[in-house]
C-alpha cells in the first residue's frame, strides 16, 4: 500500500474489497496469559508462517528470548557496579580534599565558626563534587 492510501489502520475486509496488496502487516494478539506468553506467541508466529509461506514473519519474541533477559540483568549489574565505583571515587577524592583543607578548617574554627557551619561548608563542597561526577 502506498502512504497516500491510508495513514492509520486499514481493516482486512476493506483491503480485500479494494484489491489492495499490503507491503507488510502488523498483527496484535490480545488476551494472552502473562505467565506463558513467550510460548504462545512463538506458536502463533509458527501458525502465521504456515498460513503465509511466501511471507516473512517477524516476531518480538524471536528477538528477545531468554538471552535478552540475561543481557538486561548484566546491564543492571554493570550499572550498579559503575555507581559503586563512582561513589568510592568521590569518597576517596573528598577524603583527600578534606585532609588538604584541615588547616583551613582549623582557621575557621579559630575565627569562631561553629561546627554546624563547618559541616554545611563540607556538605556544600561534597555536593559540588557529586554534581561533577554525575
Amino acid at each position: 500500500m502506498s502512504d497516500s492510501t491510508a495513514y492509520g489502520f486499514l481493516p482486512y475486509s476493506s483491503a480485500v474489497k479494494n484489491n489492495l496488496t499490503p507491503d507488510y502487516a502488523i498483527v496484535f494478539f490480545s488476551g494472552i496469559d502473562s505467565t506463558n506468553y513467550i510460548s504462545v506467541l512463538k506458536s502463533k508466529a509458527a501458525q502465521l508462517e504456515s498460513l503465509f509461506p511466501d511471507c516473512t514473519v517477524e516476531s518480538i519474541v524471536h528477538e528477545k528470548t531468554l538471552d535478552g533477559e540475561k543481557e538486561l540483568d548484566f546491564k543492571l549489574m554493570l550499572l550498579i557496579f559503575m555507581t559503586i565505583a563512582v561513589l568510592l571515587t568521590v569518597c576517596f577524592t573528598y577524603s583527600c580534599i578534606f585532609e588538604l583543607n584541615q588547616k583551613k578548617y582549623a582557621v575557621y574554627k579559630l575565627c569562631g565558626c561553629t561546627l554546624e557551619n563547618l559541616q554545611s561548608i563540607c556538605t556544600g563542597e561534597l555536593f559540588v563534587i557529586f554534581s561533577a561526577a554525575f
